[in-house]
């Protein structure tokens, strides 16, 4: 039985939210929602979700306490996702007023406020896009130290960013170069451009060069794998499973406040 706030108070309207975006088991989105943000407490934060899509993130992060979320979803020109409108009434339907939507892109957004955290959930990687891999190619590597630094100047100084993502080098890399059919691929990550993504040390050396002071890595386990969850929370078992994985980079030691 969940006992959490999230589901205390909206469990039925949010599960058609989710079914609405494919994610027809609110159990294990919260479970995901809550290995992301492992170690953080919530209740009372303010938050800037940066890239956030449709809203979820946002929305959960509103119903687990955040006092204040600013979520960034900026559409181009010509853009007809409509994610803002879909978020937007996604919002009036939870009766949420803590949550507010900016159109502006990251590089020109000038926030009036400070953040406890920032969200980057499957986003960083578009805010710069390259093919060359960070850790070997200079430009790449400066661009993103860039993002990151403008990351940390928007947070408080105990501040945390939470970067999610997923690797570039995997199994199913491989097996494409190999040559073998996309069928025996998992059907979510067959049409991601790998040459996009990053790995995790990459991440950890942009977000330390940009001035963390604080980086660590930690691999989901997929929902119907818990179970054995302390045997394959590993890079070994990641390269063979999702290929997800989440950065926490602090501007303080993990051991401030704001991680209790």
């Amino acid at each position: 039985m969940c006992e959490t706030r999230f589901f205390v108070i909206c469990s039925d309207t949010f599960a058609s939210i989710l079914a609405e975006d494919g994610h027809h088991n609110p159990t294990g989105f919260e479970d995901a929602m809550r290995s992301m943000f492992h170690g953080i407490s919530i209740p009372g934060k303010s938050i800037l979700d940066v890239g956030s899509g449709r809203g979820l993130t946002s929305l959960w992060l509103a119903t687990t306490g955040a006092r204040r979320v600013v979520s960034m979803e900026p559409e181009m020109d010509g853009s007809r996702s409509g994610a803002v409108d879909i978020q937007q009434e996604r919002i009036c339907r939870l009766g949420l007023d803590q949550i507010e939507i900016v159109t502006t892109d990251f590089q020109q957004y000038e926030p009036s406020e400070r953040f406890d955290l920032i969200v980057s959930n499957a986003s960083i990687n578009h805010l710069q896009e390259s093919e060359d891999h960070a850790n070997w190619h200079r430009p790449t590597f400066d661009a993103f130290v860039k993002i990151a630094t403008q990351m940390k100047s928007w947070l408080k100084p105990a501040g945390l960013a939470v970067i999610t993502d997923v690797c570039r080098y995997s199994v199913w890399t491989q097996a494409r170069q190999l040559g073998l059919p996309a069928c025996l691929s998992n059907p979510r990550l067959r049409t991601i451009n790998w040459r996009l993504h990053q790995q995790p040390a990459a991440w950890m050396a942009i977000f330390r060069e940009a001035g963390f002071v604080d980086c660590r890595v930690q691999y989901p386990v997929p929902y119907r794998l818990r179970g054995i969850g302390a045997l394959i929370s590993n890079p070994v078992a990641n390269f063979f499973l999702n290929s997800d994985f989440v950065l926490h980079a602090r501007n303080a030691p993990f051991d401030s406040p704001i991680a209790r």
